[in-house]
């Protein structure tokens, strides 16, 4: 009897066993089943569920982690990878989307432990090396922080919102989830959201618009439609992105609805009808994401076609004749073996997009590459700011580069996706520098010179063209080091700066024959910058004297014909140009070898243009006009730095200047006042006697009211502040407030 019960018991448990095992085989096949459709939200809940019990877990873990990497959940695809990657065993591409995960969730040191075993796995790969630590290029990101105000827009959901686009007529187009779809089961088994449509608002203002709206018509489908472009001329026709549908559905061998580019026209009635497909290529593949250029030439779009360096790339084609081209692969400066997307075109045909193959914070950050004899070679990121650990991207930017709107699921969104406006403080527009080498001697261009360019960490070597010229992209505010060479041509090394002012900069550069020796000076002006012309230049040596005059790019060259190597230089110079406050200089220098010296790097040798409300002592480098404390006396220190006041006023009689007197801020206001106007009549009749007009030289005391430093006696706290803060403020300022015009 007792035996019959074990038997039955065990019996009963293996049934229970196999029964529970089957389930669990058919939850297992169910989970496969919506991964192998792309059903990633439904397949996680089963995997989940099987995770939870231990089951399969390592095979489960790595389909936990593909499936929230494909959904856009970047916590959730590190944790499983995590799990993953503690079996061994893992593929190159495991490690990689990994580190990109950890990045995303800003755990930078793991993500760069992850990077470097992705690139010893796979070598070949740039990526392995364009993530791979770079302090300074996360650093040359970061410092772009406060190039953007960024504003979170007030039509965003806690749905989907992305793509904007803006029209001359105050228009915006974005494409958004119908929180009213999913009452219909219009959900996308992708992720369970809705599918998307494209909607229209009108402008208030930068950051304030009226109620979105459906477009009117046939071109919102029941599948995802979205994103467009247009052509600013023509706002009654649009290109837009939808799913392979147009009468009906096309899917790819695989079973896959892929993104088309599609056409529509706009009626009487405001309603898009002709809607047509534009033939890029094999429904197999996608195509999405269009960007039209300002003259309807050239589109820009999305693909992963054959033919594509990574996941996705941005491709282009040009329209001849009224017809388009073959797709052309932008190539591998622009496209990685990440993922590039989302290709915007400016008015002057810069190009940005949305990449995560190229250096950035984490996710799809944004990159600008402007237009350069027809290629983008350059690739800039834009900057933390505008963009963060998540994905950044469907950038809109105006005619000016002033202000911009994009899309991100960064942290601190309203929704999913968010749409963002942000005004550009600083110019983020990059610069045309043109470089020109010429023989010094004859004048000829340098066909073939040699110049290699660093700036922001980064070198590029050029060859000069059949018009001795390159030209290459620099950022704005840069520091640019250049060195110049040329067949039994001597070598320059030069520093420029690139000016915000100007979209182009022009430089030309001289070289010499090996075995000659020049002088190089070019005069600007201090304020704008700008070169000056007819500048008269005296240099002495020794008993010598030599005058010159510069050109219209502010420049002299001077061959030294008496020098040699192992010589010394040591010159005397004399700077004068009408309407500019001239300059007497010293400069010494050994020649160590041939070429060109020049006076610019090492002397300040730029001009003040004499204008009302210029500050004599920052032009000349006079030393403030310091006073003791409680006195009026003119010091020693004080009489010679007065003296180069008195010596300028000769130069320039046609100058008239106040001399502002300045205390510290102790003792009473009554009292400060009184000694400032006896410090500045004090000095006033210093310049007198020694012969300036005094109808040319005004006196005013300002007492402490005029503080350059933070030292205010507030509360009696007089004591508070060292002696040299205090002296500080002691000062007398001398600004001209009048220019005759008679001399």
């Amino acid at each position: 009897m007792n035996n019959i019960k074990i038997t039955s018991t065990l019996i009963l448990f293996l049934i229970i066993q196999f029964f529970s095992h089957s389930q669990e085989n058919v939850k297992l096949k169910r989970a496969n089943k919506h991964y192998e459709n792309y059903a990633y939200a439904e397949a996680i809940i089963l995997y989940e569920e099987l995770a939870t019990q231990n089951i399969e877990y390592k095979f489960v873990s790595e389909k936990l982690a593909n499936s929230y990497r494909f959904i856009n959940n970047t916590e959730k695809t590190a944790y499983w990878y995590s799990e993953f990657m503690k079996f061994g065993n893992y593929t190159y591409n495991d490690a990689f989307y990994y580190s990109m995960a950890l990045r995303s969730n800003k755990k930078m040191k793991e993500a760069d432990e992850w990077m470097e075993i992705f690139r010893k796995l796979n070598s070949t790969d740039s990526r392995g090396y364009t993530f791979s630590s770079k302090e300074e290029k996360m650093k040359e990101i970061q410092n772009k922080k406060n190039n953007f105000r960024i504003t979170n827009l007030h039509f965003n959901t806690k749905g989907i919102e992305f793509a904007p686009y803006t029209t001359s007529n105050g228009e915006i187009y974005i494409v958004a989830e119908d929180e009213n779809q999913l009452y219909v089961k219009r959900e996308f088994e992708w992720n369970k959201t809705a599918f998307l449509d494209i909607y229209k608002l009108n402008k208030i203002n930068d950051t304030t618009f009226d109620n979105k709206s459906k477009l009117k018509g046939k071109i919102n489908t029941k599948y995802h439609d979205g994103p467009i472009t247009m052509i600013p001329s023509n706002l009654d026709k649009i290109y837009f992105t939808r799913n392979n549908y147009l009468k009906k559905k096309i899917v790819s061998k695989e079973g896959i609805l892929k993104l088309r580019i599609y056409t529509a026209e706009k009626n009487k009635r405001g309603k898009w009808k002709k809607i047509e497909q534009l033939q890029l290529g094999s429904s197999n593949y996608s195509y999405g994401h269009p960007a039209i250029s300002k003259d309807g030439t050239k589109l820009f779009f999305t693909s992963d076609m054959p033919g594509s360096v990574g996941g996705t790339d941005i491709w282009m084609i040009v329209k001849t004749n009224n017809r388009w081209s073959k797709p052309i692969n932008l190539g591998p400066d622009v496209n990685t073996e990440g993922n590039e997307m989302f290709p915007f075109v400016s008015s002057n045909g810069d190009l940005f997009f949305a990449s995560n193959g190229h250096f950035g914070m984490g996710g799809l950050d944004l990159f600008y590459a402007p237009l350069n004899n027809n290629e983008y070679r350059h690739i800039y990121n834009l900057g933390e700011g505008i963009n963060s650990s998540k994905d950044d991207f469907s950038l809109f930017v105006n005619d000016e580069y002033t202000k911009c709107y994009f899309s991100s699921n960064r942290d601190g969104g309203k929704g999913d996706d968010d749409i963002y406006f942000a005004s550009i403080l600083n110019t983020i527009k990059l610069k045309y520098f043109e470089l020109t080498i010429r023989n010094i001697e004859t004048g000829e261009i340098v066909k073939n010179g040699n110049v290699t360019i660093q700036q922001n960490g980064k070198t590029y070597t050029y060859l000069t063209n059949e018009e001795g010229k390159i030209q290459v992209i620099v950022e704005p505010k840069a520091e640019i080091n250049l060195t110049a060479t040329g067949e039994n041509l001597s070598t320059v090394n030069e520093k420029i700066f690139s000016d915000s002012t100007y979209s182009q900069i022009k430089h030309t550069v001289y070289l010499s024959p090996k075995d000659a020796f020049y002088l190089h000076a070019k005069i600007k002006e201090k304020k704008t910058g700008n070169d000056i012309e007819n500048v008269n230049i005296i240099l002495r040596e020794g008993k010598k004297t030599m005058s010159f005059v510069t050109d219209v790019n502010g420049e002299i060259y001077f061959k030294l014909t008496s020098h040699k190597i192992g010589d010394s230089l040591s010159l005397k110079l004399r700077i004068d140009k009408e309407g500019f406050l001239g300059k007497e200089l010293k400069y010494a220098k050994k020649i160590n070898q041939s070429g060109v010296y020049s006076l610019n790097e090492v002397l300040d040798i730029d001009l003040f243009k004499i204008e009302k409300g210029l500050e004599l002592g920052n032009a000349l480098k006079i030393n403030p006009i310091y006073f003791d404390f409680n006195k009026d006396n003119i010091r020693p220190d004080a009489a010679l730095e007065l003296d180069k006041i008195v010596s300028t006023l000769k130069k320039h009689p046609e100058i008239h200047i106040e001399l502002g007197s300045h205390t510290d801020c102790r003792g009473s206001e009554e009292f400060n006042e009184d000694l400032s106007y006896r410090r500045a009549e004090s000095s006033r009749n210093y310049i007198i006697e020694h012969g300036i007009d005094e109808n040319r030289i005004y006196g005013k005391g300002y007492g402490e009211s005029k503080l350059v430093n933070h030292c205010k006696c507030l509360y009696k706290d007089e004591n508070k502040y060292p002696e040299a803060l205090h002296q500080k403020n002691r000062r007398t300022e001398f600004v001209i407030v009048k220019i005759l015009n008679n001399y």
